[in-house]
């Protein structure tokens, strides 16, 4: 099962989840490193897909550590704290 194309990631805020921004996940600072919602051709994105068929996004922990979430209103730990400009 592939995602809708047009599907996009929201926080519980109502924003919607960019590469790029900068977050807290569980009090800790991170950042979204990619988003992935359709198939680009490219296989580590295709195996995300694969394991994850509705999409989701990838963080990283200020200390290292990568989450990859798939349901981010679910995610009480998950907070925006800003956006790189566009």
């Amino acid at each position: 099962m592939t995602p809708n194309p047009g599907t996009r990631f929201r926080y519980r805020s109502g924003e919607y989840v960019e590469a790029g921004d900068s977050v807290f996940y569980g009090g800790r600072p991170a950042k979204v490193d990619f988003v992935v919602t359709e198939a680009t051709g490219g296989p580590a994105m295709g195996w995300y897909l694969e394991q994850f068929p509705n999409g989701g996004f990838m963080i990283t922990t200020d200390t290292g550590g990568s989450f990859f979430l798939d349901h981010p209103e679910h995610e009480e730990d998950l907070e925006l704290v800003s956006r790189e400009p566009k």
